[in-house]
């Protein structure tokens, strides 16, 4: 391959002509990592020096929410992985393998396990952002899955960290420079991650309002009445095959009730969503899907999961069934509205209802019968149709928020890809 005008090609790939491939061990003052204390988790105190796990360290930023503290006695028993502000935490064994974090003053003159690599720079020369974010980026985590036996990824030594190989702009201007503008990403993230995780907190405390009747909607005060779900619906029959009969590939779709508990929340939209199929063969005496059915799992290991349920979106032409542990619900129109369905699980005092009613020990299941006498209250078809508009706003709006944090995401890691081999210089 021709390589362009001002580029060579070097042993980590094609990079600009004033910039070299290096070797990290060269440039480091130290590489190495701590211990796990004798005792365990039983020498952890609630307040000390941080120490610092595998778990604290994540895909370029620290996690604090549960690290853990020692005291001097126990951190002076192996000072020389003390850590400094500035230092690298690279995760070298498990299946965290290959994450790494910057030290900052938070956790400055604290230590690390043994599963945490400290790699500490030669700053005059080498850049700490710059190389924390090459550890991250393709080329860097390539190196790291190449020195793993058989590409399980278990494990890295001190050695193999050493020999790892870097590109290297000449100065630390026009590294830091690249640095600051990967972080910049990083922020809008990060930002954009917090303010998705404040609209899902403001969402759900306004669902628990709404559906449990705490707050009206201005315009309702009519009185909430209470209604058995086997006034409220119909119940159809649903299919019986196994996971091992489903493929990519049929005439009609199917739905799982594990694709319940694990794919899917509240509702499903048939239109873009990926259902698995079924031979038509295999199908026989069983109705096919409509716009606004429910579809409950009448089967969980666990409470929580017991009744998890999905409203049927845009159906259309599609010819699907529910499948093995689910059963059918077709509302009403008269008493329960499209779009508010999906909500079931919500309402007051069905889950303790559902909890009341479940069979078994080790599964827990519910039956047609005992799932039709429980009494939910609901408001009129009306008010039951705005509340859901109004949830329905809220989780379009968070949607495109993640949409476009996915963007970003992939932004990111195409600029990791063109600034940090030369492709695009800053400087």
């Amino acid at each position: 391959m021709e390589v362009k005008k001002g580029y060579k090609q070097t042993e980590i790939g094609v990079i600009p002509n004033e910039w070299e491939a290096e070797i990290l061990g060269d440039y480091s003052i130290k590489i190495g990592s701590g211990i796990t204390p004798t005792g365990g988790e039983k020498i952890y105190k609630n307040k000390g020096r941080h120490f610092i796990r595998s778990q604290n360290v994540g895909w370029g930023q620290l996690d604090l929410s549960d690290v853990a503290f020692i005291d001097d006695e126990v951190h002076n028993t192996f000072k020389t992985t003390e850590i400094k502000t500035g230092d690298i935490f690279l995760n070298i064994t498990g299946a965290s393998i290959g994450r790494s974090a910057m030290a900052d003053e938070r956790v400055a003159g604290g230590n690390v396990n043994q599963h945490v690599c400290i790699i500490r720079l030669e700053q005059k020369y080498l850049s700490p952002k710059f190389i924390n974010y090459f550890l991250l980026s393709k080329p860097g985590q390539k190196q790291i899955d190449s020195f793993q036996s058989g590409g399980n990824r278990q494990g890295l030594n001190f050695g193999q960290i050493r020999k790892f190989l870097f590109p290297l702009p000449p100065t630390t201007k026009e590294q830091s420079a690249i640095a600051t503008v990967l972080r910049e990403t990083d922020n809008l993230i990060t930002n954009l991650e917090k303010l998705i995780t404040k609209k899902e907190a403001v969402k759900k405390g306004i669902m628990q309002s709404l559906l449990t009747g705490k707050k009206r909607l201005p315009g309702f005060n009519g009185k909430w009445q209470k209604k058995k779900i086997k006034r409220l619906f119909k119940f159809l029959s649903t299919a019986n095959n196994s996971r091992s009969e489903l493929s990519d590939e049929g005439e009609i779709g199917y739905i799982h009730y594990g694709d319940i508990h694990t794919r899917w929340s509240e509702f499903l939209d048939a239109s873009i969503e990926s259902i698995p199929f079924i031979k038509k063969h295999k199908i026989k005496d069983v109705p096919f899907l409509e716009n606004g059915d429910l579809l409950i799992a009448d089967a969980s290991e666990d409470y929580d999961g017991l009744c998890a349920c999905i409203e049927l979106k845009n159906v259309n032409h599609r010819e699907i069934v529910g499948g093995l542990h689910t059963l059918l619900l077709r509302g009403n129109k008269d008493e329960i509205a499209d779009g508010f369905k999906g909500y079931l699980p919500h309402l007051k005092g069905f889950k303790e209802a559902v909890i009341r009613a479940a069979t078994g020990i080790s599964v827990y299941g519910i039956s047609k019968k005992n799932l039709g006498e429980i009494e939910i209250t609901i408001p009129d078809t009306n008010e039951q149709s705005s509340i859901a508009a109004v949830i329905a706003d809220m989780t379009t709006e968070i949607n495109q928020l993640a949409e476009k944090l996915q963007k970003y995401k992939v932004i990111k890691q195409g600029m990791m890809q063109s600034l940090l081999t030369g492709k695009i210089r800053l400087v």
